[in-house]
């Protein structure tokens, strides 16, 4: 028995709308949202960067 999400257009164009308002940083290929503040994945992805790991 599979489980369904009902969510509403108003939902769904209201999360499009926050979205398109992130700025997306890339760093190597990987998108980043961020919205108006620094995400934590992209302090992981810097210090990775820096550190020649990959």
């Amino acid at each position: 028995m599979k489980k369904a999400f009902k969510v509403s257009k108003k939902k769904i164009k209201e999360a499009i709308r926050k979205i398109n308002k992130s700025s997306r940083e890339v760093m190597n290929n990987i998108t980043i949202l961020n919205i108006g503040k620094v995400t934590p994945i992209y302090r992981i992805l810097k210090s990775i960067k820096y550190e020649n790991i990959i």
